[in-house]
């Protein structure tokens, strides 16, 4: 292989990588300040509802929480982050955070509905860089002649 084309994918890998890191940075500002209104409430995991996963064939549970954002009101969701464990979690008490205008948009406070978006772009951004370095160092290596 030539050296030019190693220059090149390595320059279009860590370009891809820059660009992956840029967007998970980008998306964690982004749902950080989406929350930075919401306050925090205790609630009650009251059932499952149970779908198919895409990717895996078999069944991921999506928790129907419970929880009371004032003294006379009660309000319920599904939370957008499944799980493959079922019925464990019936009852589990988790953090909720939500919106005090509209309490109806609520998701569990967790570092997977947090970080796990951002962190998996920034774990593959990393890998994209740190190849395209790869390339592009040992590329521009002298070649030994024997």
């Amino acid at each position: 292989m030539s050296a030019t084309l190693f220059v090149v994918s390595g320059g279009t890998s860590m370009f891809c990588g820059v660009l992956l890191l840029v967007g998970a940075v980008v998306l964690f500002v982004r749902h950080r300040n989406r929350l930075q209104g919401y306050q925090m409430a205790r609630g009650t995991v009251v059932d499952v509802r149970r779908d198919i996963g895409m990717e895996t064939g078999g069944w991921i549970y999506y928790p129907i929480v419970e929880f009371q954002p004032s003294p006379d009101e009660k309000v319920r969701f599904v939370s957008r982050v499944g799980t493959s464990l079922s019925r464990t979690m019936i009852g589990k008490e988790v953090q909720v955070r939500y919106n005090p205008l509209d309490p109806e948009q609520a998701e569990i406070d967790s570092g997977t509905t947090r970080l796990a978006v951002p962190g998996i772009m920034a774990a593959m951004g990393a890998v994209f860089f740190c190849l395209g370095c790869t390339f592009v160092f040992f590329s521009l290596l002298p070649l030994s002649s024997s």
